[in-house]
């Protein structure tokens, strides 16, 4: 599914042509909704009619990006570039698919001069947070968070990112404060609820872990992260039963999800239960060898 958060979904340039503007923003609406063959074929009839318009040639370029063609990407976000030089999308765009790409400190340099030309655009602070998170360079990441936090306070992605990487560098009370903030922002994101309360358990306040997982279930009850930390903190107490059902609820929705398989093959085995263990230890193994 594409990054419905990227600036191309916002915004259909002024200067589009009144002929095609209506083409372009249906071609964008397929695009945002995951329709993405249908989108890269409405994007190429735009261009057949007017081959100047850098809108659809960026389309085009993220449409092979969320494909994983980062190569066939890169030259088209660079072609749209060389027309529009000055354009702030499209150079997040070319930061974002460099990550992708696996080039992290080129990433890194494109972020650093958006931040420098754009200050007010929120994304290029994210991305960058990120690729210095790739680079493991932590700290640094979150220097980039905690400036941001200050510039866009009403942006929760912000505070999210902030509380992951304090979490990430043991900052557990800091971390609390930052998934707060969030979740102030939109009381109703189970995955604000489930980081809090990965927190909140590290601070061994597992009853109020507790509530906050049993919330966010309230709001999202198939959501595996949550089953599957839930599980951790209900065994950690000695409830064995219930930890059980909520750690073979999230190895159920995520059958090839590694970390879901292990954490109820560890859980057997505290239960002596070798032979169950042993499958799901087993079953880890055969996802990665």
């Amino acid at each position: 599914m594409p990054d419905i958060t990227h600036p191309h979904f916002r915004q259909v340039s002024m200067s589009t042509p009144e002929a095609v503007s209506t083409d372009l923003s249906n071609a964008v609406a397929l695009h945002k909704a995951g329709r993405l063959e249908e989108a890269r074929s409405a994007y190429e009839q735009i261009l057949g009619i007017s081959p100047e318009l850098n809108e659809a040639e960026h389309g085009l370029a993220l449409i092979a990006l969320d494909l994983g063609q980062q190569d066939k990407a890169i030259s088209l976000i660079t072609n749209c570039i060389s027309k529009d030089p000055a354009n702030l999308s499209y150079r997040f765009s070319l930061g974002v698919t460099l990550l992708q790409a696996g080039k992290p400190k080129d990433a890194e340099t494109q972020f650093r001069k958006l931040i420098e030309d754009a200050p007010r655009m929120i994304e290029p602070h994210l991305y960058l947070a990120r690729t210095l998170k790739a680079l493991n360079r932590w700290t640094e990441g979150l220097d980039v968070l905690t400036i941001a936090s200050k510039q866009f306070p009403n942006h929760g992605d912000i505070w999210m990112e902030k509380g992951q990487a304090e979490r990430t560098l043991l900052q557990h009370a800091e971390a609390e404060q930052s998934f707060l903030k969030a979740l102030n922002i939109d009381e109703s994101d189970p995955d604000t609820l489930n980081n809090l309360a990965v927190v909140v358990r590290a601070q061994n306040r597992f009853e109020e872990a507790l509530g906050l997982y049993f919330k966010a279930l309230e709001i999202a009850p198939d959501n595996p992260k949550v089953h599957g930390n839930l599980g951790n903190v209900l065994s950690e107490m000695g409830l064995a039963y219930d930890a059980e059902h909520h750690l073979r609820k999230a190895a159920h929705l995520q059958p090839n999800d590694i970390s879901s398989l292990y954490n109820l093959a560890v859980f057997l085995t505290r239960e002596e239960r070798a032979e169950e263990a042993i499958d799901f230890f087993n079953k880890v193994i055969k996802i990665n060898p």
